[in-house]
């Protein structure tokens, strides 16, 4: 799937991701909106260097990875 551009994940009732998320490397979009439930991300998000859209509104997190400045896009 490294393949995959666009995740759309809102209201799944997500409650975390993966790590391998970071697997997905083609990834330019993520939809994770109106997940309530989750409040963390894997740091393995943070690797994924061609994101160009990540949408975490209405999402519960209390904090972001230490490495979200990596993601450039």
């Amino acid at each position: 799937m490294a393949g995959l551009e666009e995740l759309d994940l809102m209201y799944c009732g997500l409650t975390a991701l993966p790590e391998g998320i970071a697997g997905l490397s083609g990834l330019k979009a993520l939809d994770l909106s109106t997940n309530q439930r989750l409040t963390a991300l894997p740091e393995g998000l943070c690797s994924l260097a061609g994101l160009e859209e990540l949408d975490l509104g209405g999402c519960g997190l209390t904090a972001l990875p230490e490495r979200m400045g990596a993601l450039t896009g």
